[in-house]
């Protein structure tokens, strides 16, 4: 259910997975951003792209996607980015062997984040069988502004605390949240804008 056939999405992620993965080997600190970018980049592309319209012949809105498959592809993409953050923590600390003592803590947070949400995904996708379908339209976008708006605060906060200019092994880390960060935001924001009630 998570990947759906994109194959574009999944070459992506393993590419920067190993980017970021060699960075950490040789402390290469601009291939990590790059490897970060790439990865948000294509995932913000595959949102705004699987959330547009959709034709469907013979229907009024023949141009609008519905709201409640908006929200199934923006969880399920979320999902599967917290899924590449959670993978990119533990391959660059325990297994490459980058050393922070919060990077394997961080990634099996971002893999439980990431079974949450496939299960959110799922609950979405069965309740387009369902006669209250609006009500969890309504619901989830409520969540998502609350979700966009602790994910600004928290860019606020890394921005102004100067964790961003660390000299210590969280370095690559804090590309991969800020990616992380970057990528659900705009996932949300979507979510928010394209999910509303025609």
């Amino acid at each position: 259910m998570l990947l759906r056939g994109d194959t574009h999405l999944l070459v992506i992620a393993l590419i920067s997975l190993a980017m970021l993965a060699y960075a950490a080997l040789t402390g290469d600190r601009l291939l990590a951003i790059i490897g970060s970018a790439l990865f948000a980049q294509r995932m913000i592309f595959t949102g705004f792209s699987t959330t547009t319209t959709q034709h469907v012949i013979g229907t009024a809105n023949d141009d609008t996607m519905p709201p409640l498959k908006v929200l199934q592809n923006t969880t399920r993409l979320t999902a599967l980015t917290l899924l590449w953050a959670g993978l990119a923590l533990l391959i660059a600390y325990p297994i490459v062997g980058l050393r922070w003592q919060h990077g394997w803590q961080y990634g099996v947070g971002a893999l439980a984040l990431a079974a949450g949400f496939a299960a959110y995904a799922r609950q979405l996708y069965a309740a387009a069988n369902n006669t209250d379908a609006a009500n969890v339209v309504e619901v989830s976008r409520k969540l998502s502004i609350g979700f966009a708006a602790s994910i600004a605060a928290t860019a606020v906060w890394m921005f102004t605390s100067g964790i961003l200019s660390t000299v210590k092994n969280d370095w690559l880390a804090n590309d991969v949240f800020l990616a992380t960060g970057a990528t659900i935001f705009a996932l949300s924001v979507l979510s928010v804008v394209r999910a509303r009630a025609p």
